[in-house]
């Protein structure tokens, strides 16, 4: 079984390798590089995992993940960061519980 991924992420070379790897293994990826973009095509697509970027501009993955909230997709999430230093990175968050981490 295939699965669909949409990833959000403002910085294009950060997209382009995580779509490398991830349609190297099987997977239909969907890219963006807003949120609020992300949002839409999260109602439209449905897809069954969704990887953002914490830090972007208008709307951050954090925002992205409480919207998803919002409208209470069938799906259920979670919220993953992490970030070029590994000492800052190791965070999640279920989204469902609306705990952040980082």
């Amino acid at each position: 079984m295939v699965g669909t991924v949409l990833i959000v992420d403002d910085t294009p070379s950060e997209m382009e390798l995580i779509s490398y790897y991830l349609q190297e293994n099987g997977y239909i990826v969907i890219g963006t590089g807003s949120a609020k973009a992300a949002l839409d095509q999260a109602i439209a697509l449905k897809p069954d995992v969704i990887i953002t970027d914490v830090v972007m501009p208008e709307m951050s993955g954090f925002e992205l993940c409480r919207s998803l909230k919002k409208i209470r997709l069938r799906k259920r999430y979670r919220s993953s960061s992490v970030h070029q230093n590994p000492r800052k990175s190791i965070g999640c968050g279920d989204c469902d519980r609306e705990r952040m981490c980082t």
